[in-house]
């Protein structure tokens, strides 16, 4: 993500999506130009914004892998989950009010973050070996980009041009996609899915070995 890397953001607010998208198309672009094949990679937030630039750009990509963040629709009654939808709306507008603390402070943000109760109501609570690192209290702002964009949000279609590929992970509370999703891949020859049943959030990190194989399949 933008700034991910940095000690502090370059924009008080963060980056919106359509800033989000064009970053990544600014670095996709001259090897699509030079004829170089491209195949993206996401996880999470990654696997979302790669949705949205494949949906902008699909002539761009080759092929399209997502890691435990697939697509749904909230049109379709079969993909609602109330358990689910109420775990999401919590952490995320939790996170989302913690980014804006940040801008005050972000050592009381980091607090914020911290005393959540993330085993007790989070997503994840079944992975406890997970690759945390330091990273800075702004590294929330995508989740206040998501409310304050709530009502234009963009959503993606299933059918795609873009071969895919959807890993995920079995063990979390909600699933970041939606039955019908993999219904269509299963209709797809191009396309294909595989659920990790031990693994959560986090499947590239607790089964390197078995991810990789399966990208490695897929891609090549």
């Amino acid at each position: 993500m933008p700034d991910y890397h940095k000690s502090s953001l370059s924009r008080f607010w963060g980056y919106s999506f359509a800033d989000t998208v064009a970053a990544l198309g600014a670095v996709i672009e001259p090897h699509y130009k030079r004829g170089s094949p491209v195949h993206l990679v996401g996880h999470d937030w990654g696997s979302y914004f790669c949705q949205l630039y494949v949906k902008k750009f699909p002539a761009s990509v080759s092929k399209l892998v997502l890691l435990d963040v697939g697509k749904e629709t909230v049109t379709n009654i079969k993909d609602f989950k109330l358990v689910a939808s109420l775990v999401r709306f919590s952490y995320m507008s939790w996170l989302a009010f913690c980014f804006i603390v940040s801008r005050l402070s972000s050592s009381i943000s980091k607090v914020l973050i911290y005393i959540y109760p993330w085993n007790l109501v989070g997503p994840c609570p079944y992975e406890t070996d997970v690759p945390w690192v330091d990273f800075p209290a702004f590294a929330t702002y995508p989740y206040f980009q998501l409310f304050l964009n709530l009502i234009t949000l963009e959503t993606v279609p299933y059918e795609s041009s873009v071969p895919q590929l959807y890993l995920f992970g079995k063990r979390k509370r909600t699933n970041f996609h939606g039955d019908s999703y993999l219904e269509y891949l299963s209709q797809h020859n191009e396309c294909s899915f595989k659920e990790f049943k031990n693994d959560g959030h986090w499947l590239h990190w607790t089964s390197p070995s078995d991810v990789t194989a399966e990208m490695q399949k897929f891609l090549f």
